[in-house]
């Protein structure tokens, strides 16, 4: 997970401001306008935003953790785009695959070469390939999309990358 830096001239009620303009909110909000296009879903607060891509056009990261950090007119975004919502999914996929692995390994030690007849080395082993499959292209589009995520909240931020040194340490604290 890569976490981005970003220093914007905003103040921290014209970032929330601009964040849910372009988001489609969670949570009845009677200034949910229609009028402005959606690009996120999720929630926002004068700390933070989780958010949601909703967007088919931009390729940008399927989850977006967005953090306001700073005083008036020294802002800061640290922007962090993630595969998942959480941890449980990927877990799961590598628990199956390393399962999968362990079991045909199981079977070619003991049977060897005629573990090729077998059902369930052809069960077990294209679907492994497919999970396989499956895990790197998703993971192949999300480098893609941090860079293109990146800079469109640089943009609707009107924001410049900086490095995490230049961040003040007050701000890195939770």
């Amino acid at each position: 997970m890569r976490t981005y830096y970003l220093k914007t001239p905003m103040s921290r009620d014209a970032l929330h401001e601009t964040f849910r303009q372009h988001t489609l909110l969670e949570v009845k909000h009677p200034n949910n306008n229609a009028i402005t296009e959606k690009y996120f879903s999720g929630t926002i607060s004068a700390e933070e935003a989780w958010l949601s891509s909703i967007n088919p056009k931009l390729q940008l990261s399927p989850y977006i953790q967005v953090q306001f950090r700073g005083i008036v007119q020294d802002m800061y975004l640290i922007v962090t785009p993630r595969m998942y919502s959480n941890a449980a999914f990927p877990l799961l996929l590598t628990l199956f695959c390393s399962t999968s692995l362990y079991l045909l390994y199981r079977l070619f030690a003991v049977w060897q070469l005629e573990a090729l007849g077998m059902m369930e080395f052809w069960i077990l082993a294209p679907v492994l390939l497919l999970l396989l499959g499956f895990m790197t292209a998703r993971r192949l589009a999300f480098r893609t999309s941090r860079e293109t995520t990146l800079d469109f909240i640089r943009k609707l931020s009107d924001a410049e990358v900086v490095k995490k040194e230049d961040v003040p340490g007050v701000f890195l604290l939770r």
